[in-house]
C-alpha cells in the first residue's frame, strides 16, 4: 500500500480538464463544455482507480522500500499521462457561450498545466527516493507527497477568480469534482473511511475525529482497527474533494 496519498486519486477531481482558449476556440454551450470536461475527467478517474486497485493487490503491509517507491513511480507516471491525456481530450471543447466564458475556460487550462507540472516534478523526485533505509524512505515519501498535497491545494480551484457562478454550479451538479463544494465534516468522515479502510485491510473498522467547523488545511485523526491491531492515521483536508492521510507504523 502507499502509505501517503491524496484521496481521491491525488485530487482527480481538482484536475477538471482544460480548455483551449485564445481566439482560435470555437464556442459552445455551457452544457456542452461541461459534459465534455466531465467525460475527459470521469473517464481518467476510473482508469486511476483501477491502477491503485491493482496496486493494493500487488503491496502488503510487508513490502520492501523498493516495492514501495517503484509502486509509486509506478502510480505518479500514471497520473502524469492521465493529465495530459485529459488536457488532450479537452482541447477541443472550446470555450463557453457565457459571459467571461474565455476567462473561465483559460483559468481550467492553466490549473491543469500547473497541477501537471506539480506530479511531473513529484515523480521526478520519488526516482531518487533512498530505499536503503524503511524508515528513512517512509519519511522521504510522505513529506514528498505532502508537497504534491500542498501544490494541489494551490491550484484545484481554478474558477476562484472568475465571476461564473452559473458554470461553477453546473460543474458541482455533474460531479466533476471542481472546486465550489463545500467542505463539511460529514463529507470527509465518509471519505476517510471508505478511502483509509482498504488500505489497512480487510474487515478494517476506522473511527474519525473530524471537527465541525472544517476547512482547508483541517488536520484530524483516525483510529483504524484489524485483526486486533490498532493504526494511527494523521489525515489532513487538502480541498474541497481531496484529502492527504499517512497511515503511522
Amino acid at each position: 500500500m502507499l502509505h501517503h496519498r491524496l484521496i481521491p486519486l491525488l485530487a482527480m477531481g481538482a484536475l477538471a480538464g482544460a480548455g483551449c482558449g485564445g481566439d482560435d476556440a470555437k464556442t459552445v454551450s455551457q452544457a456542452e463544455y461541461v459534459t465534455a470536461i466531465c467525460a475527459a475527467t470521469n473517464g481518467q478517474e476510473d482508469r486511476m482507480d483501477a491502477l491503485e486497485e491493482k496496486i493494493d493487490e500487488r503491496l502488503g503491509p510487508d513490502a520492501t522500500s523498493e516495492e514501495r517507491k517503484d509502486a509509486l513511480v509506478e502510480y505518479l507516471t500514471e497520473f502524469v499521462d492521465a493529465t495530459g491525456t485529459i488536457a488532450d481530450e479537452i482541447d477541443d471543447a472550446g470555450t463557453p457561450d457565457i459571459d467571461n466564458g474565455e476567462a473561465a475556460a483559460d483559468a481550467i487550462r492553466d490549473n491543469v498545466e500547473a497541477l501537471k507540472k506539480a506530479v511531473e516534478d513529484t515523480l521526478d523526485q520519488a526516482r531518487d527516493l533512498p530505499t536503503g533505509d524503511a524508515e528513512e524512505f517512509q519519511a522521504a515519501a510522505n513529506e514528498l507527497m505532502q508537497g504534491l498535497a500542498d501544490a494541489t491545494e494551490a491550484v484545484e480551484s481554478p474558477l476562484a477568480g472568475v465571476d461564473v457562478p452559473d458554470l461553477e454550479a453546473a460543474l458541482d451538479a455533474a460531479g466533476c469534482g471542481f472546486g465550489g463544494d463545500e467542505v463539511t465534516a460529514e463529507k470527509f468522515a465518509e471519505t476517510a473511511e471508505e478511502q483509509i479502510v482498504p488500505q489497512l485491510g480487510e474487515g478494517a473498522e476506522v473511527e474519525c475525529e473530524i471537527p465541525a467547523d472544517t476547512a482547508i488545511g483541517t488536520e484530524f485523526t483516525c483510529i483504524g482497527t484489524v485483526d486486533g491491531k490498532t493504526t494511527s492515521i494523521t489525515a489532513e483536508i487538502t480541498g474541497a474533494d481531496t484529502l492527504g492521510y499517512s497511515v503511522n507504523q
